[in-house]
């Protein structure tokens, strides 16, 4: 394991989040990433992960069994200087952010994602960020009611792109934030590879 070095104001933020989360403050949340395994698995198995900035810099990521809770937590701390950055974006974006919703594209299970940026957390199955070649499948399959389709595509893009954003502002401080996985200063915080690397070998013929 790398040792991660910490300023002296990073760690007094370590130091008042020791207690057990049950008494913790969960306010100021300045953003939060989740993804949870949203189909019908076994109770045990891999259930995903979540990803919680606050604005005192303290970092929560945790993951899950599926049906069983939280397996794990890592606690890391960003610098106030990252804070204001994506402060700063929240504010130069306010318009966009603030009207955020996650539309019903369709999905029953498979990838349960959650979102918070700053208002309001926001709830969506399987998005992701749909480029140029997503938008003509779509319009080849669904020639009639591809403006019904497009509207639910362009509305993931918008949750994509400020989601897309905040990780590039988390990157500059070497947290590398994705959708399936979390790498903090070169350290794997999430499982998530591993579990597919065996899942791969308990299913192939």
């Amino acid at each position: 394991m790398k040792y991660i070095e910490y300023s002296p104001e990073e760690l007094e933020v370590l130091r008042a989040a020791s207690v057990p989360i049950t008494e913790q403050d969960m306010t100021g949340i300045l953003f939060g990433f989740a993804d949870f395994n949203a189909g019908d698995d076994f109770t045990g198995s891999y259930g995903g992960f979540s990803f919680v900035l606050y604005d005192t810099g303290l970092i929560k990521v945790q993951e899950y069994l599926f049906s069983a809770g939280i397996a794990t937590e890592h606690r890391y701390c960003v610098p106030q200087t990252c804070v204001r950055e994506i402060m700063q974006y929240y504010a130069d974006n306010q318009d966009t952010l603030f009207f955020l919703s996650a539309p019903d594209n369709g999905s029953c299970d498979s990838s349960f994602s959650e979102f918070f940026f700053g208002n309001a957390w926001i709830s969506a199955l399987n998005i992701e960020y749909n480029d140029e070649k997503k938008f003509e499948q779509v319009r080849k399959v669904h020639p009639k009611d591809f403006d019904y389709w497009a509207e639910i595509m362009l509305a993931e893009n918008k949750i994509m792109t400020a989601f897309f954003s905040v990780c590039n502002i988390l990157k500059k401080y070497d947290i590398i934030l994705e959708q399936f996985r979390v790498t903090v200063k070169g350290e794997a915080t999430t499982t998530y590879d591993e579990f597919m690397k065996s899942f791969h070998k308990k299913h192939r013929k």
